[in-house]
């Protein structure tokens, strides 16, 4: 069973949300000694925004339905996952840019979802049965539905979040935050 985990921390290992993901996932390995984890660190991948003169290609590319074509690797790496974590910081009321890239690259027609023949109604393909997206938030904002309703266009799977909130108010306890947002990590390890 392959768990691909997406590493969106961009301050790396000083990044909280990297902090809990790992945790999650060191847990997770212990129970479940058959999983593999891919990691894919998106502060180290030459990954970049659609622009209008590749966007022709891709569409050609993807009328052909050559898959295999190496722009769509995130896209097969994506599909074929069984299992999918998600580490992301919220930054102004968003996440970092290169998480909204890198889902851009996985959204490939025919591959990572399709449509129905009138075209009004999407399906995912991808094959991963829970998707658990991590994050941590310096105040309070957080929109949560983005997450949600990409995981729903790209597949069928359980989404599950964590989000520890308040981690920069002053007077808030970090610990005890963090260890809150350790524990529903744990019980989402028990469903993932």
């Amino acid at each position: 069973m392959k768990l691909l985990f997406i590493n969106a921390c961009i301050r790396g290992d000083k990044s909280r949300t990297l902090q809990l993901a790992k945790y999650f996932l060191s847990n997770y390995k212990d129970q479940y000694k058959d999983i593999e984890i891919e990691e894919i660190d998106l502060n180290k991948e030459n990954i970049h925004p659609i622009l209008s003169k590749e966007l022709e290609n891709r569409d050609r590319l993807i009328k052909n339905k050559e898959y295999d074509n190496e722009i769509f690797k995130y896209a097969r790496q994506f599909s074929l996952a069984d299992k999918i974590v998600i580490a992301s910081p919220c930054w102004d009321y968003s996440f970092p840019s290169i998480l909204k890239v890198y889902i851009e690259n996985v959204c490939v027609l025919g591959m990572t979802f399709r449509y129905n023949t009138g075209g009004s109604q999407s399906t995912g393909l991808s094959k991963f049965s829970s998707l658990l997206y991590v994050t941590t938030v310096g105040g309070y904002p957080h929109d949560k539905e983005y997450m949600n309703n990409i995981t729903a266009f790209l597949g069928s799977g359980k989404y599950f979040e964590v989000c520890a909130t308040g981690l920069d108010i002053v007077g808030n306890d970090l610990n005890k935050i963090l260890e809150e947002a350790k524990t529903k990590l744990d019980k989402i390890s028990k469903k993932f």
